[in-house]
């Protein structure tokens, strides 16, 4: 299509799409969409809402929803694998900086093929807390980290895969790396 000729598709174009995430929100709550910087499960909370609403509100909306969670200045935790040898066991570490809010797994996953090791399972999720200045101040288990978060410092993010970890300071990391009870 020409460039003149997208001025009068516009709009005809942004109602199909409007009314398609009307439908798909109707039809299947908490879906996923891809976004700019990672996918995003719409939660059904969000569907309802943009179910409900004409289609020229539901388009900005929805717009004004992604641009929320995708403009912020998260961080967005990626998991690094690693293999020790051919035949080592592949683990995984997260690396989470000291004063950035992040986006995190609910539960650790390889995203969409990523891992340089095909199928290989994940034997072990580590996440080394990091510090301003790029030092490792420690490692701890991926579970053993979210155990000890406490709630206030999380908040559900999307529907399925992410929550939203405020920033944590490079004190509240040592803290976590102390073992539980002393």
């Amino acid at each position: 299509m020409r460039v003149a000729g997208l001025s009068t598709a516009f709009p005809e174009i942004r109602l199909n799409n409007c009314t398609l995430l009307q439908r798909r929100a109707i039809e299947a709550p908490g879906f996923m969409v891809s976004g700019v910087r990672f996918p995003l499960a719409i939660p059904a909370s969000v569907c309802t809402r943009l179910a409900g609403l004409p289609p020229e509100k539901g388009e900005l909306f929805f717009s004004d929803y992604l641009a929320d969670k995708q403009r912020r200045p998260y961080e967005y935790l990626a998991p690094q694998l690693v293999r020790a040898g051919k035949d080592a066991p592949v683990v995984a570490h997260y690396s989470l900086l000291e004063d950035f809010a992040t986006v995190i797994p609910k539960t650790p996953f390889v995203p969409l093929s990523a891992s340089p090791f095909g199928d290989a399972p994940v034997a072990e999720w580590q996440v080394n807390l990091v510090s301003a200045k790029g030092r490792v101040l420690g490692t701890l288990p991926w579970a053993a980290f979210r155990q000890r978060l406490q709630e206030r410092e999380v908040a559900d993010f999307d529907a399925q895969h992410y929550d939203l970890l405020r920033a944590l300071s490079q004190q509240r990391m040592l803290e976590l790396l102390q073992p539980v009870g002393s």
